[in-house]
């Protein structure tokens, strides 16, 4: 989708033990499909509610000797766990508050830690910015 910024600092955050089952206010998977992700925005923490409605493509998985079995599989964002859903979830209240999936597509770490957690960010430069170079703003 073009949202890896935003899938990388879930990585990110996951470092520090509870930091990202603290935004899930609903933990558990639920027959209504309604779940609750808390953003902090704005000096404080807010809800956002999404359904577990995501877009979906098919998955075919082929072994030797020509046995196929195949299903679907969230199009986006997925775990690696068969049947967790938490990844999709939080992306899709995250897509939900940028306004769209376009909105979404690409973005700074910095920008998603800000909305993960109300501590403060920084950015640190581990080398010297390339002059001339055309991707490296400066």
């Amino acid at each position: 989708m073009g949202d890896c910024y935003f899938i990388g600092t879930l990585g990110a955050l996951d470092a520090r033990p509870g930091a990202l089952e603290k935004l899930f206010v609903t933990q558990k998977v639920n027959d209504k499909g309604i779940y609750a992700v808390r953003f902090y925005i704005e000096g404080k923490w807010r809800v956002v509610v999404v359904d577990d409605y995501v877009p979906m493509k098919k998955w075919v998985k082929k072994f030797e000797g020509g046995k196929e079995i195949e299903g679907w599989l969230p199009a986006m964002a997925q775990s690696r766990i068969l049947g967790e859903i938490w990844p999709s979830i939080i992306e899709k209240a995250w897509v939900k508050l940028m306004g769209t999936y376009e909105a979404a597509v690409g973005g700074d770490p910095q920008f998603v830690m800000n909305y993960l957690s109300d501590d403060p960010g920084v950015v640190v430069r581990i080398r010297k910015p390339c002059h001339g170079c055309p991707h490296i703003g400066v």
